[in-house]
């Protein structure tokens, strides 16, 4: 499946789904119809130097977690990480 927002394609062959966007551009979102996770493509606010960000559109925090267990750190929407083991 390829979903493009302008013509062409990346065509890497190794990926079942590739999104293209313009520079400084969202790509992806997952959202619940109040949180917002997407991702993005380009320099962003800091203009220095473009990247790959993944984060919270909405004013929610942002939890990161593996096997299925709750949350093992945080970004809150303040900005201050949560580390439970630090």
């Amino acid at each position: 499946m390829r979903i493009n927002q302008i013509v062409g394609t990346i065509n890497t062959g190794s990926t079942k789904l590739e999104v293209l966007t313009p520079t400084d551009s969202y790509g992806i979102a997952h959202y619940d119809g109040d949180a917002i996770l997407a991702t993005f493509v380009g320099a962003g606010t800091s203009g220095v130097t473009k990247g790959g960000w993944i984060g919270m559109v909405s004013n929610h925090d942002l939890r990161f977690f593996t096997g299925n267990l709750p949350a093992t750190m945080t970004i809150s929407k303040f900005r201050f990480p949560e580390v439970p083991w630090l």
